[in-house]
């Protein structure tokens, strides 16, 4: 077209890139999008198979989801409370478990033997063994509710409470005899280090004006930083080369 010719080479090969660069980035954009739905099918295959051998497989959860979770056992909710008001904490994920209702061995002892809980009408001459507040044929089960909390500074904090709860004699339904937060030992593995400064070389080729030439030089990048999701470096290098050329570069680089 007449005013595509018109233009100057410069303002040309600008153009050029900046399609380019456009095309690129759609490109780029819908490369990840393919990528990170494989990404998610793989992962939920494998989260399904685990699932079937009995394993517990984290599932996903919104912050709302996980605060209710949290809110609904007092003992620990007081506990996350605590350690949100220490280093501004918020939940990233909670665990819920149980035994089950099990059965204790029952042991049973002679009358007149010494046993602590008077005989009931028709043991047949025995006494079960009392527990505190538990008789040993009366099934238990214990459980374990607890939420992982993350701090401004990026440690992880770990809260707990167990409760025991009991199945009394003639009753179907479980009875909580006591809770009592866990004094937890925490180990996890170190974050990965950090990557620090880059540098390189860099090799730049011109042409202007008829005139054409090179030069070649160092380039360094400082520390990624994190902005909005994505991953931002910026790039600084300059040289010299024939024909007494110079230069310098300055640009940036995102990743997502």
């Amino acid at each position: 077209m007449e005013w595509v010719r018109k233009l100057s080479p410069w303002v040309a090969l600008l153009m050029g890139v900046a399609v380019a660069v456009v095309a690129v980035y759609f490109a780029m954009g819908y490369l990840n999008a393919l990528r990170s739905r494989a990404d998610a099918a793989e992962r939920k295959a494998e989260a399904a198979q685990l699932t079937v051998q009995g394993f517990a497989v984290a599932a996903d959860a919104s912050q709302k989801k996980l605060d209710q979770t949290a809110a609904a056992n007092q003992v620990l909710q007081a506990e996350i409370e605590r350690i949100k008001k220490a280093s501004g904490a918020h939940v990233v994920g909670t665990v819920s478990g149980t035994t089950h209702v099990i059965a204790l061995p029952v042991a049973p002892v002679a009358p007149g033997s010494g046993g602590t809980a008077p005989a009931l009408p028709g043991d047949g001459g025995t006494v079960p063994v009392r527990l505190c507040a538990i008789f040993a044929d009366e099934p238990i089960e214990i459980r374990l509710d607890g939420a992982a909390l993350k701090t401004e500074g990026g440690n992880l904090v770990l809260a707990g409470v167990a409760s025991l709860w009991l199945l009394p004699r003639g009753e179907t339904e479980t009875r909580k005899i006591l809770d009592a937060p866990l004094t937890l030992k925490v180990q996890a593995a170190a974050p990965e280090k950090a990557l620090g400064w880059g540098a390189g070389l860099m090799l730049v080729g011109f042409s202007a004006a008829g005139t054409g030439g090179y030069w070649v030089g160092p380039i360094v990048s400082p520390p990624s930083v994190s902005f909005l999701g994505l991953d931002l470096s910026v790039l600084l290098g300059g040289g010299a080369g024939g024909n007494g050329a110079w230069g310098g570069m300055a640009g940036g680089l995102v990743r997502w």
